[in-house]
Parts: structure tokens; sequence; C-alpha cells
């Protein structure tokens, strides 16, 4: 159970975003909550290389953002969200596109945090501001499963978010 009025919503489609979002949760000691889609991605979907895929098609705009399986329920007990995903074509995947517009997030500070091979997280937060100018959405970061213990604790101090108190466990 939380106790710093924070969760950490993530989507994780193959579960490297999974592995962070969990150790964070623990970190910042808050609830976590998977965002999934209703019809979930197979690897032939995630291929992004196949203009045909799932993926492909979601990014160019050419099927409907995918519908969420559930909803996050008791926002208003929240005051920040740290928002994990993987990056694809150097933004959010369109499931936390659809998370976003789904909810009424404007009270909260939303923490926006990535899982890349190779995108810096300057370009995702700029696409993400772009797409809602109208949410409180803070620095974020690029966090692969290897990001030291010191790296972390140092973004949590950037942060200003009182009152949490962070802890580093693994």
């Amino acid at each position: 159970m939380q106790t710093n009025n924070i969760v950490v919503a993530y989507f994780s489609a193959t579960g490297n975003t999974a592995r962070v979002a969990r150790r964070l949760s623990r970190a910042v000691n808050s609830d976590l909550f998977e965002i999934k889609p209703e019809k979930v991605y197979s690897m032939q979907d995630l291929d992004w290389t196949d203009p045909k895929s799932r993926c492909s098609q979601e990014h160019e705009n050419k099927i409907p953002l995918p519908s969420l399986n559930e909803k996050l329920m008791n926002l208003a007990q929240y005051k920040a969200m740290f928002l994990g995903f993987p990056v694809w074509w150097y933004k959010q995947p369109p499931i936390i596109s659809q998370f976003l517009k789904s909810h009424n997030l404007k009270h909260m500070v939303i923490i926006p945090f990535c899982t890349s091979g190779g995108t810096q997280m300057e370009e995702v937060q700029t696409a993400l501001e772009n797409e809602f100018p109208e949410l409180d959405i803070r620095p974020g970061r690029l966090m692969n499963v290897t990001l030291p213990d010191e790296a972390l604790e140092y973004w949590f101090s950037t942060l200003n978010i009182e009152p949490v108190k962070f802890s580093i466990v693994d």
C-alpha cells in the first residue's frame, strides 16, 4: 500500500519497463498500476519494421488508438504520477496517449520515465509536452534496467515533489 500519494503507472510491451516500474514503485513507496491495452500486443503487432503491423498502423494513425483494459480509479488520492513506457518512434506509444486522454490528470504532477535502446529523453519529453500542454509534466528520465542507484537518487532530488521520501531498494 502506498504512503506517498504517488502512483507509478506504466505500459510494458516486453517486460523491460515493468521491471523498472517495480523498482521505482519500491523506491517511492507507491501504488503500481499497469496500463494494459484491451487487446494485448503480440510479437507480430510489435514489429515496427512491418508497415502493416499493429504498432506501425497506430503510429501512422491508420487505426484508432488502442482501448484500455481498465482505467486507474481513485485518481484524487494521488498528487504525482510516474508514467513509464518504452519509446516508440521517438515518443510515447499510442496506448500512453490513450491513457492520458482517458483520465483527468490536471491536478497532479506527471513524471515520465522511459526505456529505450537509443532515443534520448529530450525527444520524448518534447513530444509528450506538445501533445498534452495542459498537463504538469516534469522533466523525465530514461531509465533502463541498469540505471545506478546514485543516478536515481539524484533524479529524485530534482523533482521537487513534497512530501515524498525516496529510498533505494532492490
